[in-house]
């Protein structure tokens, strides 16, 4: 498993939400605590669009949530 030194703040990440299919990318603001970041919603579907508007454009999430670095936005 990756550790939380791992993650770049600016960098955009596949995120997951136990209330959203699928993933979608988030770039990450700033570190809140140890496992939990500040987001910024960059990229998502239109189904998707509909549940996660629920929470605005930012919101934290845990470092489990954060799948991957995004290869779209190297």
């Amino acid at each position: 498993m990756r550790s939380f030194w791992d993650i770049e703040i600016g960098k955009i990440y596949f995120c997951t939400h136990p209330k959203v299919k699928g993933t979608f990318e988030v770039q990450i603001l700033v570190q809140r605590k140890r496992d939990k970041y500040l987001v910024r919603i960059i990229r998502f579907t239109v189904e998707q669009r509909k549940i996660l508007k629920k929470y605005g454009t930012r919101f934290v999430v845990k470092e489990k949530q954060l799948i991957e670095k995004s290869k779209n936005f190297l």
